[in-house]
């Protein structure tokens, strides 16, 4: 079922519609606007309520999948961080090899739920550009204040969190949908995999070769108990975001 909501400007009524998959309206009623207005504000409420923390993303279309959104005054301008919840899935991999001259395709290599942190400058002008990425995986559980982060496991990001983008372009910061399609496009190199990004409790024969690593989920889920800690929090995290300048 999908809600179709018609608003139009210094209009007090919303129009509504419920469809089905088939595309047959299955009801058409209307409503007062005031009524949204007060189911939204219900909504963000409840949102800092759950994860203290300040919504004020002003940048295009908000994603349903930002979790948050920081803002820091540097010495350079204003520092924003959009937290992107990545949903844990199986995704294509491209593994390059052999100083990158041999490449491997693997189609549904099985991914944890990851949480993408895009830090961008906005100058004294207003003009936003994008600085860095980091990323780190999470447990398939709603994120709150005192989840764990988790180091992300493969070898398209540092150990440290940070993402290595090679000559990949990012997106516009005002099409912030479009990052989760490019962050998992990016290439991964073999020579950035290390051994200790994933737990003891999965068992390969020679741990040290990611080409192994992906042989084995390709066509499987990612067990979170395979993950390694990053000894972090969220609140941790964001809390050190929030005093960078």
């Amino acid at each position: 079922m999908t809600i179709y909501l018609k608003i139009e400007e210094h209009s007090p009524i919303v129009e509504a519609k419920i469809v089905d998959d088939l595309g047959v309206i299955k009801k058409d009623f209307k409503f007062p606007a005031v009524e949204l207005g007060k189911s939204i504000a219900r909504s963000i409420s409840l949102a800092k309520e759950e994860l203290d923390f300040e919504f004020n993303y002003d940048s295009g279309f908000i994603p349903k999948n930002l979790k948050q959104h920081l803002s820091v005054s540097t010495k350079d301008g204003i520092k924003h961080f959009y937290f992107l919840e990545l949903e844990k899935a199986n995704r294509k991999v491209e593994l390059w090899r052999g100083n990158h001259k041999e490449k491997l395709t693997f189609n549904i290599v099985g991914f944890p739920k990851v949480l993408l942190v895009l830090a961008v400058l906005q100058n004294p002008k207003g003009v936003k550009s994008f600085q860095s990425a980091f990323a780190y995986a999470m447990k398939d559980e709603p994120i709150k204040l005192d989840s764990p982060l988790y180091v992300y496991p493969f070898p398209n990001v540092y150990y440290s969190g940070n993402v290595c983008m090679g000559g990949n372009k990012p997106p516009t910061i005002e099409n912030l949908t479009a990052f989760e399609r490019w962050f998992h496009q990016l290439p991964f190199g073999a020579d950035m995999y290390t051994p200790d990004r994933i737990s003891k409790d999965l068992e390969l024969k020679n741990k040290s070769d990611v080409f192994q690593l992906f042989s084995f989920l390709d066509g499987k889920e990612f067990n979170d108990n395979w993950l390694v800690s990053y000894k972090k929090t969220y609140k941790q995290l964001v809390n050190e975001f929030k005093n960078s300048k």
